[in-house]
């Protein structure tokens, strides 16, 4: 994928049965690397590392799901106004996304009858 930045990032995807779960997430910059290792589904194990010119640092945080934080987020709107990190027009641009990867793949798009 390439961005209106001039970022680009590289996918890959992999759901057949009998498939290992795996999540990473790698972003590169001109000072350093940032991975993570299992963003998605922390509460089964992740780790964070931040490789720089100063050397290699690793985190691990709580193991609270992501939808937990989702909720809280959900909540804190709805009932102390907090701003909504995302909306409408983030999910209908996620949805595009997600359109362009199943044409990509060569795969119908969902909800549509074929």
């Amino acid at each position: 994928m390439r961005f209106a930045s001039g970022a680009t990032a590289t996918i890959s995807g992999d759901m057949r049965p009998g498939t290992s779960f795996e999540a990473t997430l790698t972003v590169t910059g001109s000072d350093g690397m940032l991975h993570f290792q299992n963003p998605i589904t922390p509460q089964t194990g992740h780790r964070i590392e931040l490789e720089t010119a100063d050397g290699l640092d690793t985190f691990e945080l709580d193991r609270r799901s992501t939808y937990g934080y989702q909720l809280d987020a959900f909540i804190d709107a709805v009932l102390e106004g907090s701003p909504v990190l995302t909306d409408g027009e983030d999910a209908v641009a996620q949805m595009t996304v997600i359109d362009a990867c199943y044409e990509a793949a060569g795969l119908p798009l969902r909800g549509l009858d074929v």
